[in-house]
């Protein structure tokens, strides 16, 4: 009987290890995600960014509530193409009500080592912006 509490004892033990192994190994795998995908293009434009004007192209739905701003611009002769998640919006110009401000200007800050690392600062619209990863 002792040796059967003991076997469930060290069951519920090693179950408990496993837990914290796979709670540990979530930590690192989104750790090592943030810094792939948030920081390190945050730090890029942070060292070696630059400005210049993006036209937003297109504004299309995404999934749920979300919507996507495709802008353009051109860095040396060449032209390149970002894109953003948005909450829906419209231009609130005087008699213009366009959705996602398509034709718009806005300014971008891109990377001077990688163009394609890039933000589009939407002025009053920033608010409009979903949070990245």
């Amino acid at each position: 009987m002792i040796w059967k509490q003991e076997n469930s004892l060290e069951k519920e033990i090693k179950l408990k290890k496993e837990s914290v192994l796979i709670f540990i190994s979530f930590i690192i795998i989104a750790s090592i995600a943030y810094y792939f995908f948030n920081y390190k293009p945050r730090k890029e434009l942070e060292l070696y960014g630059a400005f210049t004007s993006a036209r937003i192209i297109n504004y299309s739905s995404g999934s749920g509530s979300s919507h996507w701003v495709k802008y353009s611009f051109e860095v040396d002769g060449v032209k390149y193409i970002g894109n953003r998640s948005v909450s829906g919006f419209s231009c609130d110009e005087v008699n213009n009500k366009r959705r996602g401000c398509v034709g718009y200007t806005f300014r971008v800050k891109y990377s001077t080592r990688n163009p394609e690392v890039n933000e589009i600062d939407l002025g009053k619209y920033n608010t409009h912006k979903l949070i990245k990863l």
